[in-house]
C-alpha cells in the first residue's frame, strides 16, 4: 500500500459481500473515507431503528402478559362462586382462560396462590364499587350498597355456604364482614351522632343487620322484591334506628 492512500476495496457501497473491488475507491482517500462514513451511518441507522421498537415490542409483551392474567383471574372467579373450593382445579381454570396449566403455576403458583390473587382483585373492585360520591344522602348510600348486591350477592352468598369448609374463604369471608361494618359507620354515621359509646355500638350493631347481604337475600331473592323495594325497606329500617338515636 502507498503511503497516504486508504485501501478501502472490502467495503461494498451496496452493501453485498464478496463484490469486486472499486478501483477509484482503491485510489482515492477521500472516496474510501466516504464509503466507511456510510457505512458508519447504515450501522447507526439500524441501531436506532431497533432503539425506537423495542419499547413498543416490550409494551406488546407487558400487555399481552396482563391480558392473559386476567383472563386467569376472570377464570378463577367464575370457578370459586360456583363451585365448592376443594373441587376447583388449576387446569380447570386454565382450559377455561385459554391457557396451559403450566402457565397458571408460573403466575400464581398454587390454587391457593390463585385464590388470594383473586381475593385481592376483587378486594378492590368492591370497595370501589361500595364507593359514596362524598357528601351522598342516606337514600344514595344503601342505593349504592343494593347496586353491589345485586352484582356480586350470589357470588358472596356461595364463599358464606363455604366458608366452614374452607380456611382461605373462611378469612376473606370474615374480612368482607369487618369491611361491611367499617362501611356502615363510614357512609351511615349520621345515624349515630351524639349517641353514647354503649348506644352507638348497638346502633352499629342493628345498622349492619339492617344492610346485611342477608337482608337483601330475604327481600331479594326470597320475598322477591325488585332492587327499589329492597333499598326502601332498608331505607325504613335504618330511618327506625335514626328515631332510636335521637
Amino acid at each position: 500500500m502507498r503511503s497516504g492512500v486508504v485501501r478501502s476495496v472490502e467495503i461494498d457501497p451496496a452493501g453485498e459481500a464478496g463484490a469486486a473491488p472499486d478501483p477509484v475507491a482503491a485510489a482515492s482517500p477521500a472516496v474510501g473515507i466516504s464509503m466507511v462514513t456510510r457505512s458508519i451511518f447504515r450501522v447507526i441507522l439500524t441501531n436506532m431503528k431497533y432503539a425506537e421498537t423495542r419499547p413498543y415490542r416490550m409494551n406488546v409483551r407487558a400487555e399481552a402478559a396482563q391480558a392473559t392474567g386476567e383472563a386467569i383471574l376472570d377464570a378463577a372467579i367464575e370457578a370459586f362462586s360456583s363451585r365448592r373450593f376443594d373441587d376447583v382445579t388449576l387446569q380447570d381454570v386454565a382450559a377455561a382462560a385459554g391457557v396451559s396449566g403450566q402457565t397458571v403455576i408460573r403466575r400464581f403458583g398454587s390454587k391457593d396462590g390463585l385464590f388470594d390473587a383473586v381475593a385481592d382483585r376483587e378486594r378492590a373492585r368492591i370497595a370501589q364499587r361500595r364507593e359514596v360520591t362524598k357528601g351522598a344522602d342516606l337514600t344514595e348510600a344503601v342505593a349504592v350498597l343494593v347496586d353491589h348486591y345485586e352484582q356480586d350477592g350470589r357470588t358472596v352468598l356461595h364463599l358464606l355456604a363455604e366458608e366452614d369448609r374452607s380456611p382461605k374463604v373462611a378469612a376473606v369471608v370474615q374480612e368482607g364482614r369487618a369491611a361491611h361494618r367499617q362501611w356502615v359507620q363510614d357512609q351511615l354515621g349520621e345515624l349515630f351522632a351524639g349517641s353514647r359509646n354503649i348506644d352507638r355500638r348497638r346502633l352499629v350493631d342493628a345498622a349492619v343487620a339492617a344492610t346485611d347481604l342477608y337482608a337483601w337475600k330475604l327481600l331479594r331473592l326470597d320475598l322477591r322484591r325488585n332492587a327499589k323495594e329492597v333499598t326502601h325497606v332498608m331505607l325504613r329500617l335504618l330511618d327506625g334506628l335514626s328515631e332510636v338515636a335521637r
